[in-house]
């Protein structure tokens, strides 16, 4: 069960990092007045959205 425990963390902590720099580049290119025509959190896996702004 630790083992279980363990790898949720760490692929937790991965999706807060990758969530994190895609921000970055996203507030970047705004900051610098090019249009984002999507932005997504994870992909657009097989036309399934999961989130999108």
């Amino acid at each position: 069960m630790g083992v279980l425990i363990m790898v949720g963390q760490v692929i937790l902590g991965l999706s807060i990092l990758i969530v994190l720099h895609e921000l970055g580049h996203f507030l970047a290119a705004r900051a610098f007045g090019i249009k984002v025509e999507k932005f997504y959190l994870f992909f657009d896996a097989w036309g399934v959205k999961l989130f999108k702004f």
